[in-house]
Order: structure tokens, then sequence, then C-alpha cells
């Protein structure tokens, strides 16, 4: 993506707009780059999904398969990084070793840092609860607006990292812990802007994740009522190649979703390159003014 296409002042609409046809634009290349990651992704957490799926023989996974299971997730996450990567190595025209170090630094500290968020919104919860005079364990295990109201606080604090995140790929000088706060800060001045764009993309993955979704969905609901009934006492009723057929099946609904997925990254950094003009044009006008007070007190004479 050429940078003087990136660093426009843009409404969120226009964002919106751009990211679409810059995917449309780049489908192929985005293809080109992400399809083996995004392929080695789906084959790791479909093979997951298949270790950890109940059945008649083993009703609760075993040991040994809960651990392999752990071990495609940890190796689906990088794969999901790698991808992620080779996308942004497109978008920023950097190198993409470079770009994979980077999204592994950044993916690691996103990690320790949404914990760390997530404890926090707990403990406050918590607090608030107490406060109430309530019992926090009753409330958080048998209230239904508890885990809403913590999914949204926790969203409402990461907001600023779709900024901080973009930046830190974008920018070769950026050091992540060193510039979070700065980062964070003006994130925040642009809350508004962040939220909105992301609110509406989010709404159009929605749509399409759901179209994308139902073949695998019909699958599951499948599996479980044949799972349950067997349960119960009926026979079984699944042929033998249902399990592979849902590994397919999710290992190609996963590949898709990243492809699509691709859109909310390219909405991301268009959000990033619009808060950066803006930046820019604040500091200049702030500049302006300044050399104005400045030559008004001074006069030349």
């Amino acid at each position: 993506m050429e940078r003087e296409s990136l660093f426009k002042d843009r409404s969120f609409s226009s964002v919106i707009a751009n990211a679409y046809r810059a995917q449309t634009d780049y489908i192929g290349k985005i293809l080109k780059a992400s399809w083996l990651p995004a392929l080695l992704t789906g084959v790791c957490y479909a093979t997951m999904l298949i270790l950890l799926l109940p059945d008649e023989a083993h009703p609760i996974p075993s040991l040994t398969s809960g651990i392999v299971a752990l071990l495609c997730a940890v190796a689906g996450l990088f794969f999901f990084t790698w991808a992620f990567s080779r996308v942004m190595s497109l978008l920023n025209e950097r190198p993409r070793r470079w770009n994979l170090k980077r999204t592994i630094i950044m993916t690691l500290n996103l990690i320790v840092i949404y914990i760390v968020l997530a404890m926090v919104v707990t403990g406050l919860l918590i607090l608030l609860i107490k406060v109430m005079g309530k019992d926090p364990i009753h409330i958080l295990f048998d209230k239904m607006w508890v885990l809403p109201l913590f999914v949204l606080c926790l969203t409402l604090l990461i907001l600023p990292f779709y900024y901080i995140t973009m930046r830190y790929m974008d920018q070769p000088d950026v050091r992540f812990w060193k510039d979070l706060w700065g980062g964070y800060k003006r994130g925040l001045r642009y809350f508004g802007f962040i939220f909105l764009t992301l609110f509406v993309c989010q709404i159009i993955m929605a749509l399409l994740m759901t179209l994308v979704m139902m073949p695998f969905v019909i699958l599951m609901m499948a599996h479980s009522a044949s799972f349950w009934g067997t349960m119960l006492g009926d026979a079984p009723d699944m042929p033998g190649y249902f399990p592979i057929l849902l590994w397919a099946t999710a290992v190609a609904v996963h590949f898709v979703a990243f492809e699509i997925y691709t859109y909310v990254i390219i909405v991301t950094y268009l959000t990033y390159g619009s808060i950066e003009k803006q930046e820019a044009d604040r500091r200049e006008r702030l500049l302006t003014i300044h050399n104005t007070d400045h030559e008004r007190e001074n006069p030349i004479h």
C-alpha cells in the first residue's frame, strides 16, 4: 500500500469504504502471501477441535488428547501470527522477517497485557459487588449481567491498543513498552473514532462470519444431537466418515475466515493512518497558533 494513501484524514465511513476497495484490489496478493499460514492455522485448530470433541466412546477427552490439543492451539497461534505478518508486509511494505519478528513480540506483549487487564476488571467488579453489599461468588456465577459487563469493560479498555499495535507495526523507531503509555493516551484521544469505525467493521464481519460458519455450525449441531441421543440410549447414527468431514469443514472455514479477517486488519491500519494524519495537522495548527501569538507579543518594528 502506498504511504501517501495511508496518511489521510478520513471519516469512519471513508475508512470502511477504502478498506473494502483495498482488500478487493489486493485480494490476489493477500491470498498469495497468506494462504499457507492461514491453511496451517485452520489445520491446527480443526485438529484441536476433533481431539476435544466428545463421542460415545470418549465422553470426556483423555489427558493425552488435552495435551496434544494444547500444542495444536499454540501452533495455531504461531501460524496465525505468521499469516498476520504476511498481510502486514503488503500494507507497510517492510520485509517479511521484520514483520514476523514484530508480530511475535506484539502478540506476546498483548497476551500479558490482556491477562492483566482481565484481572483488573475482575477485581473492580468484585469490589463493586462488595460495595453493593452482595456476595461476589453468588453474583459472579449466578447473575447474567456480570459476563456482558466484564466483556464490555475489557473491550473498551483494549480499544486504544488497535492504534498502538498498528503504530508499532508501521514505525521501526517505535518501541512497544517505551511508547505504550503515549500511544494509549493518543488512542484515548481518538477513542470515539476508533470505537465507531471498529463497531461498524465488526457488524460487517459478524454478518459475513455467520454465513461462512453456517456449514460448520450445522455439522456441530448434528454431532451434538447424535452424541446426546447416544448418551440417552439411542443407537449411534453418524457415518464413520463424519469426523473427517467435520475436520475438513473446520479447516476450510478457518481458512476462509482468516482471509475475510484481513479486512479488519486493513480497517485498523487505515484507522491508524487517519489518526496519524489528524495528529500531524493538530501539531501544525498548534505551531501556527504559537507562532502567531509570539509575533503579536514581539512585533517587529
